[in-house]
């Protein structure tokens, strides 16, 4: 019987058993450098998707590249020479940025009623902000009259002005994702030989390797802006904001969160099962079993390169949980046969709770394996991703809890003490109440 079978195996061979989950957790924990978030746009959307793909269309043809707002609310007048001497001051240190093309602000926007000209008229000497003669007060009433640069540049009141810095545009970044949808989009149709699919899969690592990179440079253009933006704050009121800002934001927020929610979750589990088992055993085993599923989940994803999202970023607290679970229900299970046969040997005991508990953990990993299959006929990629990523994740949890706790038992000594009579029964309480 297969289930004998694998008994007498965890059961006779531990030490084998032991040294083959090191050695796979070991290979698939290289790729754990390997592990990154994507929050980009290409994480959340359906390739293919004819709407998509007009925007592209008109993003290469008539789009601009990325930038953010700058805010920028002074704690004195705004049309000062002192503030306008800061904002140059400003303006000048986020153009030495690197990834930083241009600022646009009210400084080099032109004054047509100061000069008394016409669009017609706009050349390259026509009177801004910066001109050393110009009128503060008439420049002020100019530009507080444009409706062109109302709730854009500058607030109704004249107290709020804007910086818009703008990013250089990755022209090879943008060359690539033309190639790529133009292949996509023949292999969608058929119409794409051998040589072409080769071609696809060349351009789609290049492209990634590329939106990677770019999405690095933008991180460092952030990080100085707003480090740049610091050194003003004692003078003025300023935010920044833009899409580029808030999808780098998005991805420390993410990577913040994974760190915080499963170290808290880390934290409850190891307090709760010192707490209901009170042997040191009965905690480091769970949490073994816990970080031996996720160092293999986030090493196979680093290896296949494929990136966790925002959808899916909290799958290593909910596999850390469904593991301990498991164990939690075979640590149970030998403490009753403890209890209900003292006299039985260690290893009787420990294979009877594998025979007693395989069915019922099975069908309980079942289940949940279903319910999160059930997001891969979901039409939206970060929702299928999750549903693989915890389908796959679920399936490794149940193989390697009965094959690590099962196999380290085996090599740990017999317990000395029982287990109702010296944890902490909360369940007649909590009944109770």
């Amino acid at each position: 019987m297969l289930l004998d079978a694998y008994v007498a195996l965890v059961l006779k061979y531990p030490k084998w058993v032991l040294a083959a989950l090191v050695a796979l957790i070991l290979g698939l924990g290289w790729g754990v450098q390997n592990f990154r978030l994507d929050a980009s746009a290409d994480s959340l959307v359906v390739e293919g998707d004819a709407d998509l793909e007009f925007s592209r269309e008109i993003n290469s043809r008539y789009g601009s590249g990325d930038f953010v707002f700058v805010a920028y609310t002074p704690k004195q007048e705004l049309f000062s020479r002192e503030t306008v001497a800061d904002l140059r001051a400003l303006r000048d240190e986020l153009l030495e940025i690197d990834g930083v093309a241009s600022v646009d602000s009210i400084l080099t926007i032109p004054l047509f009623k100061v000069a008394d000209a016409s669009l017609r008229d706009v050349t390259d000497d026509i009177i801004t902000l910066e001109a050393p003669d110009v009128d503060i007060g008439a420049a002020r009433d100019d530009l507080t009259t444009n409706a062109a640069y109302l709730d854009v540049l500058l607030n109704a009141e004249g107290t709020t002005t804007a910086l818009i810095a703008n990013f250089e545009r990755d022209s090879e970044l943008e060359t690539l994702l033309s190639e790529r949808m133009i292949l996509q989009r023949r292999a969608r149709e058929g119409d794409l030989d051998r040589a072409g699919e080769f071609e696809l899969v060349r351009v789609e690592a290049a492209y990634g390797e590329r939106r990677d990179l770019s999405t690095r440079q933008l991180h460092e253009s952030i990080a100085a802006i707003r480090t740049v933006l610091d050194d003003y704050r004692d003078d003025a009121d300023i935010v920044m904001g833009g899409v580029p800002m808030i999808a780098d934001d998005l991805v420390s927020f993410v990577r913040g969160d994974l760190e915080l929610f499963s170290g808290v979750i880390l934290v409850f589990i190891i307090v709760a099962l010192a707490a209901l088992f009170r042997q040191p055993r009965y905690v480091v085993l769970p949490l073994t079993c816990g970080l031996a599923v996720t160092v293999c989940m986030i090493g196979l994803l680093g290896l296949l390169d494929w990136p966790v999202t925002v959808i899916s970023s909290n799958f290593v607290a909910l596999l850390l949980i469904a593991t301990v679970s498991l164990t939690i229900h075979l640590i149970v299970r030998y403490r009753e046969l403890e209890e209900e046969r003292p006299e039985t040997p260690h290893e009787a005991r420990l294979a009877q709770t594998l025979r007693d508990m395989s069915a019922p953990a099975l069908y309980t990993a079942l289940t949940t394996v279903v319910a999160f299959a059930s997001l891969i006929t979901s039409s939206i990629p970060p929702i299928i991703d999750f549903g693989w990523m915890m389908f796959i994740g679920i399936a490794a949890a149940f193989v390697l809890t009965f094959l690590l706790f099962p196999s380290a038992m085996a090599l740990l000594p017999q317990p000395k003490q029982k287990a109702p009579s010296t944890g902490l029964d909360i369940t007649p309480a909590v009944g109770r109440f």
